[in-house]
């Protein structure tokens, strides 16, 4: 059998089929250890591939293997294909795998049994073939990528790492997946190394996808990212929300406040509500009771009363956040926290009167206890 019918046999597989330099010597070699009657059975098989007759293929070549005959890798091979042809992945993996078993030394066969089991989810059997190939001496990109992929997906980030360095055409897909590994992996300063030097600097979404991207690991890190992010594109309210809450569910309160500050006007009940609450833990009472009141002139009591009661209270303001803290009459908690306001402001007529307004089975019952006896001890003077 000569080169020319080894090549046309090579290069009339489909996208996944092995890319094959055809040389004499290599043609020879592909035969090697094919005996005369297999020969013959492989002519007629790979006539039937050329027809598009897949399944006469395979029954030649099933029928020489189950009446005794020898496996070889070439026919094996050819059997891939025929079951590739017809969208059979599973069997074309079977045989492609044992294929590159039999030769041993082809890192093609070895990359496609590769890439078919990476197809099947397979990631274990992929990795195995794939790793081969590499050793066999194979320097392909996509085998790169698939090891990068299965690696990461198993959390191995300093396989994925080599990897994908291995890549010799990187585009944009692979630097995500690089700055993924290296904020995953804490390597900040490669991470920053990209963001200014290996990629397009000038599209800041590369920051926002970082600071995703390092957000678990490194809160701080990510609100440098996102500060970034922020300060060189246009960001529209949604983003920031989303941005400030990421920020806030690692309690990075401060870089949360400022994002939620700066949608400005757009800001609904919700949004003073959520930056209430964090200038509160933040203990930024001036400003939160700032942005309180400008939400209460938007008609957000429902969403931000209670916040600002707590402000006014923590502040001093003691009249104001009773009065605040009243208008949450139905709840036991709210009347003897406006009880406590007016006492504090010296109103204790007032506050006697707010407590009386009690269930007597309050769980609040010992703290309106003591707060009677205070109110007594300043009647009796």
């Amino acid at each position: 059998m000569g080169c020319y019918r080894t090549y046309k046999f090579f290069s009339g597989a489909v996208a996944l089929i092995l890319l094959m330099i055809c040389q004499p010597v290599f043609a020879y070699d592909m035969e090697r250890g094919l005996k005369d009657s297999a020969k013959g059975v492989y002519a007629d098989a790979y006539d039937h591939f050329e027809k598009s007759d897949y399944r006469g293929a395979l029954e030649l070549i099933e029928s020489y293997l189950d009446g005794g005959g020898e496996d070889n890798g070439l026919l094996c091979l050819l059997a891939g294909n025929s079951h590739l042809k017809e969208n059979d992945l599973e069997h074309a993996y079977g045989w492609y795998l044992k294929s590159a078993e039999l030769y041993g030394d082809n890192p093609d066969i070895y990359k496609t049994a590769g890439s078919i089991a990476y197809q099947l989810k397979k990631g274990g059997e992929s990795e195995r073939c794939l790793s081969k190939a590499v050793q066999l001496g194979l320097q392909d990109d996509s085998v790169s990528r698939m090891l990068a992929d299965i690696y990461v997906k198993q959390d191995r980030l300093a396989e994925a790492e080599t990897a994908l360095k291995a890549v010799r055409d990187r585009n944009e897909k692979d630097n995500k997946l690089m700055l993924y590994i290296y904020a995953k992996n804490g390597k900040i300063r490669n991470a920053r190394h990209m963001l200014h030097h290996l990629v397009d600097n000038t599209r800041s979404d590369w920051w926002k996808l970082y600071g995703m991207y390092v957000m678990e690991n490194d809160p701080k890190e990510a609100a440098a990212a996102f500060r970034v992010y922020i300060k060189t594109s246009d960001v529209q309210p949604d983003e920031m929300r989303m941005i400030s809450g990421l920020l806030a569910k690692q309690k990075v309160y401060d870089e949360a406040y400022e994002i939620m500050d700066r949608i400005g006007v757009e800001k609904t009940c919700s949004d003073y509500s959520t930056q209430g609450r964090m200038g509160y833990k933040l203990g930024r009472f001036d400003e939160t009771r700032d942005v309180l009141e400008k939400s209460m002139e938007k008609g957000c009591m429902k969403e931000s009363g209670l916040t600002l009661a707590y402000v006014y209270y923590r502040k001093g303001e003691y009249g104001r956040a009773a009065d605040m803290f009243e208008k949450f009459s139905n709840r036991p908690k709210m009347v003897y926290m406006a009880a406590l306001s007016r006492y504090k402001n010296g109103e204790y007529s007032s506050a006697e009167t707010l407590l009386r307004s009690l269930p007597g089975n309050s769980k609040l019952k010992n703290k309106v206890s003591k707060l009677y006896k205070l109110i007594g001890d300043k009647n009796d003077n």
